[in-house]
């Protein structure tokens, strides 16, 4: 059922495209145009923050949201109000699509696997629970990227043709409809418990490094707050000042968030200094090694967020002048057919379909493939704006040569629609090879605890780099005209190709300087406790021992930061 809704929701995403691109380039002017639709675009990173709110919840908002938004596009002819309104609808609809109906769907395929499973734990092995996931993960691809491909093909050869308000009211209806479905079916569908936010952790570091920023660093492993961990060397290293920091290498404006973890030269005094530190750590004011250490390896994924700016770049423009470039060029090829932009659309999503497909079925997802995969998806985008620079060229030399004015875009040139397949076939390697590239390489880089943002990560890097082009159009306002014809997409395409090549040697400089061929490797190296002691003593003596602590403890937490 989650597969159909979203076979659906790619289906409305792609009958409204051309048409509510077409709409805007008939009522508005080029660059507003464009700009509305980038902004459509870029909302679509309030997924990361709404897939905090709960999976469900936000499937539910979103779906309705898509569904008003729709029935005002049908009003907009009517009122303008009315466009601009289900325009910001939509995209709080199609906010819903990405990661949160993706991880509910995979939290439906990890409980029928654990109910169809065996209840022996003890017998499980480590191979099981590793060709388990295999089997969840091949679930999960043959599902969602089927229903993908279906709705792309229905939403193109079964509507294409329609008019703006059929296609609006059968999106409406549909959306409707899948959506009452999914409603039906609530009491059957499994609701992941909260087990905590990798937000917090992330804060509670933060808070504590800042806390402890005047602190020296230790000169041996017992400086750092280990608590259950035992103490390894191959987990700190010594800096060229002769400083003892934590693994993994981070850029200097990380390099403090080693503090967090280092224990001071007054705690130690305190009575009962273990229970102290957590008293501590429960208050926030001191993390674990691990805790700071699995934050330090997040941070070095934040250089992506640049180096995908330009990628993000790229795509805004394969969603709106990619689409733009089509509207004089000639649609007909032989025996009369119509090939529409949406076909250009469906053949890079078959593209970025098959790339994804040949790396999961090679089992390519090595952290040491995801990086050059990553690389190639960029060389790919290069190439896509200067192909997609060269047809616009030669577009604008046959609107000169065949004398139509810069107003007229109805006039069809004898250019061929044909000419744009090679650059929606990059745009589709880009994106098999960059954007499921960037998933795997989240997911392999982080610990399994922060593994749940790796739907949000992704969804907020590629958010955060297609917000720029906002401004980066206001930029070069000066090369788009009131229409395409008046524009010069050729130079805009040229500084994309220029940015992206750029940041891809940074991305190589980056991917060698810190190390990215490895993969992350859980730690499992905790102490075991006592085994004498049952749980129950345990958590008797813990609650003792935190009540006499926590009586003078902000007196004495303020002590180790005064010094």
């Amino acid at each position: 059922m989650i597969s159909l809704i979203y076979g659906r929701k790619i289906m409305t995403f792609t009958m409204l495209f051309s048409n509510l691109l077409n709409w805007c380039r008939n009522h508005l002017i080029f660059t507003k145009a464009d700009l509305l639709n980038c902004c459509r675009n870029h909302l679509i990173f309030t997924k990361a923050v709404l897939f905090l709110s709960g999976r469900f919840k936000i499937i539910c908002v979103c779906a309705a949201a898509y569904v008003v938004g729709l029935a005002l596009l049908i009003l907009a002819s009517e009122c303008i109000g009315m466009f601009y309104l289900g325009t910001v609808l939509l995209a709080i609809g199609q906010s819903g699509k990405e990661p949160t109906l993706n991880a509910f769907f995979e939290d439906q395929l990890k409980h029928k696997n654990v109910i169809s499973g065996s209840t022996e734990k003890n017998q499980e092995s480590d191979q099981t629970n590793r060709a388990n996931g295999q089997d969840e993960e091949k679930q999960y691809n043959i599902w969602w990227h089927t229903a993908k491909l279906v709705g792309a093909v229905i939403a193109i050869f079964g509507l294409g043709s329609s008019s703006w308000i059929t296609t609006l009211t059968v999106s409406a209806i549909l959306m409707g409809g899948t959506s009452l479905l999914f409603l039906l079916g609530c009491k059957c569908y499994n609701y992941e418990k909260p087990t905590g936010s990798p937000l917090g952790t992330i804060y509670r570091v933060f808070k504590a490094g800042f806390l402890r920023f005047n602190l020296k660093y230790p000169d041996s492993e017992e400086g750092y707050y280990w608590k259950n961990q035992r103490q390894d060397e191959n987990c700190v290293y010594k800096n060229k000042r002769g400083q003892l920091q934590l693994l993994p290498h981070v850029p200097i404006l990380f390099r403090w968030l080693n503090k967090a973890a280092i224990i001071s030269e007054a705690e130690p005094k305190f009575p009962n200094p273990g229970r102290f530190l957590e008293t501590s750590e429960k208050f926030g004011n001191i993390c674990t090694v691990k805790e700071v250490r699995e934050v330090m390896q997040l941070s070095r994924l934040l250089h992506l967020l640049l180096i995908f700016s330009a990628y993000s770049l790229v795509v805004a423009a394969d969603n709106t002048f990619f689409v733009e470039q089509s509207s004089n060029l000639n649609p007909y090829i032989n025996n009369g057919f119509i090939i529409k932009v949406s076909f250009m659309f469906l053949l890079k999503s078959l593209i970025s379909t098959l790339v994804m497909f040949v790396f999961w079925w090679r089992g390519w997802t090595k952290q040491s493939i995801t990086v050059w995969r990553i690389g190639a998806g960029m060389i790919a985008a290069v190439l896509c704006c200067i192909t997609a620079r060269q047809v616009e060229l030669k577009r604008l030399h046959l609107i000169d040569e065949e004398n139509i004015e810069g107003h007229d875009t109805e006039t069809t040139i004898s250019m061929s629609i044909l000419a744009l397949i090679p650059q929606y076939l990059l745009s589709g390697l880009m994106e098999g090879l960059a954007r499921e590239g960037l998933a795997q390489f989240f997911y392999n880089h982080v610990p399994e605890s922060m593994r749940t943002f790796s739907g949000p990560f992704d969804e907020l890097v590629l958010g955060i780099g297609k917000f720029f082009s906002i401004p980066f159009v206001l930029i070069f306002k000066s090369w788009f005209g009131n229409t395409i014809n008046d524009s010069h997409l050729d130079r805009f395409y040229l500084v994309l190709a220029i940015l992206c090549f750029v940041l891809l040697c940074i991305y190589v400089y980056y991917s060698i300087k810190y190390g990215y061929l490895d993969d992350y490797t859980e730690e499992e190296n905790e102490e075991p406790n006592n085994p004498e002691q049952t749980s129950e003593e345990v958590d008797n003596q813990i609650d003792q021992e935190e009540s006499a602590d926590v009586i003078c403890h902000e007196e004495a937490l303020m002590e180790p930061f005064s010094q």
